[in-house]
Formats: structure tokens, C-alpha cells, sequence
């Protein structure tokens, strides 16, 4: 797979773990996926989310 790279591994790392949890309800454990869930959103801006969103979808559909 010679395709250029588009997004950064964080981005498309932020991007696995945000399908894997909407993918998989925490019915676990819910109170640490909401712990980890609100540690990541501290850490990461809505911005720089969107744009991996975007960069990955244009990756996949383009």
C-alpha cells in the first residue's frame, strides 16, 4: 500500500478507539470507560477530532 498518508497514526489511533467505543457499549465497566472517556476529551480538541474525522473519511470514499 503505496497511497500517501493524509492523517497522522494519533488521528487515525483517536479514530479506532472512538469507533471501537461506539461500536462496543460499555456494559462492563461504564464507569471506567467514563473516567477514560473524559481524560480523552480534555485531551483532545473537537477541531483536531473533525479533521481526523474528515482526513480518514476523504481516505476511505475518495
Amino acid at each position: 500500500m503505496s497511497s500517501p498518508k493524509i492523517t497522522t497514526d494519533s488521528s487515525l489511533k483517536i479514530f479506532h478507539t472512538l469507533r471501537q467505543q461506539l461500536l462496543s457499549p460499555p456494559v462492563s465497566s461504564p464507569r471506567q470507560f467514563s473516567l477514560s472517556r473524559s481524560r480523552r476529551r480534555q485531551s483532545i480538541e473537537p477541531k483536531t477530532l473533525r479533521l481526523a474525522l474528515i482526513s480518514v473519511y476523504s481516505q476511505k470514499f475518495l
